[in-house]
């Protein structure tokens, strides 16, 4: 955390505090002399995830200026954009949608079926009802109506 300048000059009165008055006016120095290097780095890298303060740390390199910034980190539940469902990180899509929602909205956009239970992807027209893959139907079909399955047992 930077102090401000008032904090430094109360510091200073402290001798046993000198080193931290030292510290402050160094990192302001340079947070100073690379002002263009932060408005670059704003400009280049600052968005909805990642903010840099007004008066950043830096930390001068051989080839250039690090700068210090802020990375959104999303808490482990999120809610599905499209299905309301909470879902965490590792089953969460880039797009804000659960996967199962992702894959969904991808099939739809290539004209391709997948199937609601297992997720996997069947073609248009073929034996799959109700929105499951042949596979899938035929399970549930034989849940629905074992009575129909009962000599194949």
């Amino acid at each position: 955390m930077r102090i401000t300048e008032e904090e430094a000059a109360l510091i200073a009165f402290v001798p046993a505090l000198a080193s931290v008055t030292e510290r402050y006016k160094a990192t302001a120095s340079e947070a100073a002399a690379a002002e263009s290097e932060i408005a670059i780095a704003r400009e280049r890298y600052a968005d909805d995830d990642l903010e840099i303060d007004d008066d950043p740390i830096v930390s001068n390199a051989e080839n250039g200026v690090w700068v210090s910034a802020w990375v959104w980190v999303p808490s482990e539940t999120f809610v599905c954009e499209c299905c309301n469902g909470e879902w965490t990180l590792d089953e969460r899509a880039d797009s804000g949608l659960c996967k199962e929602c992702e894959r969904t909205q991808a099939a739809e956009e290539e004209n391709e079926d997948l199937c609601r239970t297992c997720g996997a992807q069947y073609e248009d027209g073929g034996d799959g009802f109700d929105g499951e893959c042949p596979s899938c139907a035929d399970k549930t079909d034989q849940k629905l109506h074992p009575e129909n399955y009962e000599d194949q047992e």
